[in-house]
């Protein structure tokens, strides 16, 4: 992926600024990023055709997956709490051996 400053010239293509992740679109032909010198952007390497698409599509992947991120977010903090009541009886258990 290729780093631009602001002010710089830069191809045509989507660019994404580091620190606030704000997306840039640089016209046909190419063009001037806005922003302070300082200000790095990376140039996606996605082609403006296909970004409808991928945002279609990331889109699906979120609506589909969001349903089973619950019930997985569930078992992981039943198994966590289950740990450590586990590993709390072992040391009671391990204290009263060593106070008999």
């Amino acid at each position: 992926m290729t780093r631009y400053r602001g002010g710089m010239w830069a191809p045509q293509g989507f660019y994404l600024e580091q620190d606030t992740w704000e997306a840039r679109t640089v016209p046909k032909g190419g063009g001037i990023l806005e922003g302070m010198e300082n200000s790095i952007y990376i140039r996606l390497p996605v082609p403006p055709v296909l970004m409808p698409f991928l945002g279609a599509f990331l889109g699906g992947l979120y609506v589909i997956f969001l349903p089973l991120i619950a019930p997985a977010l569930l078992v992981w903090l039943l198994g966590v709490k289950a740990r450590k009541g586990l590993m709390s009886v072992k040391v009671r258990l391990l204290e009263g051996r060593r106070g008999a």
